[in-house]
C-alpha cells in the first residue's frame, strides 16, 4: 500500500471508530459504573471482539456467513438478544455507585467477555470488514489474507486507543455521579433504552 492509500485507510478508520455504536456505548457505561480500569478492560474486550471478525474476513468465513439468509439471521438474532440482555441488566441494576464498586478482578473478567461478545455477535461489524478492508488490499502485493489481517490489526489497535480514551473520559465524571444517585439511575435507564434500540435494530437488519 502506498502512503496515500494508507493515509486514506487511517483517517477512514478513525472516523468509523469515533462514530457511536454498541461497542462505544458499552465502554462508556462500564467506565461510569466501574471506573477507569473497567473502561480500559471493556475497550480491550470490544476490540478483541473485532479481532474475531478480522480473522473471519481474512479466511473468508464472513463471506460464507453472509452467503445464506440462515447464517446471517442466526447471527443477528443472537447479537440482538444479547444487546437486549445487557439492557435488562442496566434496567435492573440496583448497586449504588461508589469508589469501590467495579474493582473486583472477577468483575473485570466479566466485563472483558461482555465487551467481546458485543462486537463478536454484531453482524454489521462482519459486514463492515467485508466491505471496507478489501478496498485497501492489493493482490499483487502478496497474500490477501495477510494484508487483511495486518490492516485489521491496525483497525483494532486504533479502536483500543480511542475506546480507552472514551472510557477514561467517562470515568472522570464518575466522582460527580457518585454524589448524584438519581442522575446515575437515569443514565442506567438511558443506557438500557439505547441497548434495546440497538438490539431491535440489529434483529430487523437486512444484508
Amino acid at each position: 500500500m502506498d502512503i496515500t492509500d494508507f493515509q486514506l485507510f487511517f483517517f477512514a478508520t478513525l472516523l468509523v471508530v469515533i462514530a457511536p455504536g454498541p461497542g462505544m456505548l458499552f465502554v462508556i457505561s462500564r467506565s461510569i459504573a466501574g471506573g477507569r480500569r473497567a473502561g480500559i478492560v471493556s475497550a480491550l474486550g470490544t476490540s478483541t471482539g473485532i479481532a474475531v471478525h478480522i480473522l473471519a474476513a481474512g479466511f473468508g468465513l464472513s463471506l460464507i456467513l453472509f452467503a445464506t439468509e440462515t447464517g446471517f439471521g442466526i447471527m443477528k438474532w443472537v447479537g440482538g438478544i444479547y444487546l437486549i440482555f445487557l439492557a435488562w441488566k442496566a434496567f435492573t441494576h440496583r448497586q449504588a455507585l461508589t469508589l469501590e464498586s467495579g474493582n473486583n478482578d472477577t468483575d473485570h473478567t466479566s466485563i472483558f467477555w461482555q465487551g467481546l461478545l458485543v462486537n463478536a455477535l454484531n453482524p454489521k461489524v462482519a459486514l463492515f470488514f467485508i466491505a471496507f478492508i478489501p478496498q485497501f488490499v492489493n493482490p499483487a502485493s502478496g497474500s490477501v489474507s495477510v494484508q487483511m489481517m495486518v490492516l485489521g490489526t491496525i483497525f483494532m489497535v486504533l479502536t483500543v486507543i480511542i475506546f480507552s480514551a472514551y472510557g477514561i473520559s467517562a470515568a472522570i465524571i464518575r466522582i460527580w455521579l457518585i454524589e448524584r444517585p438519581r442522575v446515575n439511575r437515569l443514565i442506567d435507564w438511558a443506557t438500557g433504552s439505547l441497548f434495546v434500540f440497538l438490539g431491535i435494530r440489529m434483529v430487523v437488519a437486512t444484508h
